[in-house]
């Protein structure tokens, strides 16, 4: 699949870090008001000392709670297409300047803090992260969310970012029965007549990379007599065109995920083929770009400005 690769790079705004006492912070403060009322109704001295020792580990928490994000900078991002339904994978490369930092959660806006990270600064850091999807478009999973509660957890430091994030989603693939229609006329654009249905089974060939399982046979792999794939004729060889105007049913989203599974068979199957929705026509052709092309097509199909912030 063509990944997308954002070229950011931008930084974490200072200005726009805010910091608050976890429900952790906000029992130990309370617990520090109660020390400290008791030590001043008993004239407690180690009460105060006390009080005042926890009092200063609050404040250097506040401190290095807010500089562990600091100088935390996105240099790129990028994304792997994805079908609906599939969690969508972004990938981001983070630097960090003076210190490392322990303990850094990277997450999507209406996502919990899960996995905390150790970020680097001799080295580029890549963070994953992922979101659910539901339908086809193009999926915008919202703004990263960069906290931690480092050192103690009694407060949590956060900030931010909109980096512009975005992902292909094609649509859900149904792999049905319906055959492919051969051939293209290069001079109109369209398909000759169908020679659609099952292909009659050939021989068998040596297995090669690339070749659909479906097709291996088992029966002669448990046999020991190695790996080999069924061949038929009639598709082998010949440019098929996966054709909107030839399927039977007029659901605008099954005939999507209907074509979407017809090309993943045909890539499967080495086989040269073409697209042709309403006003777009894809000449035949092979090998993931020309996937991704056709498979882009469907996705963006009457849906070219959808913008699904799935929450």
């Amino acid at each position: 699949m063509a990944s997308t690769t954002h070229i950011l790079p931008i930084s974490l705004n200072p200005r726009k870090t805010y910091i608050l006492p976890t429900r952790y912070g906000y029992l130990f403060i309370l617990l520090l008001l109660i020390m400290l009322i008791g030590s001043v109704n008993y004239n407690n001295n180690l009460g105060f000392l006390l009080t005042f020792l926890l009092s200063s580990m609050c404040i250097v928490s506040l401190y290095y709670s807010n500089s562990n994000i600091k100088g935390i900078k996105f240099v790129s991002a990028r994304s792997e297409p994805v079908f609906a339904g599939d969690p969508a994978m972004f990938e981001f490369t983070v630097q960090v300047t003076g210190s490392d930092r322990v303990s850094v959660f990277f997450h999507f806006s209406d996502q919990p803090d899960l996995y905390p990270e150790t970020l680097f600064t001799t080295e580029n850091n890549r963070i994953r992260r992922s979101k659910a999807t539901v339908r086809r478009g193009i999926f915008k999973p919202g703004d990263i969310t960069v906290s931690t509660v480092y050192p103690f957890g009694i407060f949590r430091a956060w900030s931010t970012i909109s980096l512009n994030l975005k992902c292909d989603v094609y649509p859900k693939p149904i792999f049905s029965s319906i055959g492919f229609q051969a051939g293209y006329s290069e001079q109109d654009g369209n398909t000759t007549p169908s020679r659609s249905g099952t292909e009659d089974f050939q021989g068998l060939i040596e297995y090669k990379p690339g070749d659909s399982m479906q097709h291996v046979s088992w029966k002669k792999l448990s046999a020991g007599q190695g790996l080999l794939t069924k061949k038929f004729n009639g598709l082998i060889g010949n440019s098929i065109m996966i054709d909107w105007f030839s399927l039977p049913t007029q659901n605008t989203e099954t005939k999507l995920s209907i074509m979407s599974g017809m090309i993943l068979k045909a890539h499967q199957m080495n086989l040269e083929y073409g697209l042709r929705l309403p006003g777009t026509t894809i000449k035949p052709g092979s090998g993931n770009p020309h996937r991704h092309r056709c498979l882009q097509h469907l996705s963006l199909f009457q849906n070219e400005s959808i913008d699904h912030d799935q929450t």
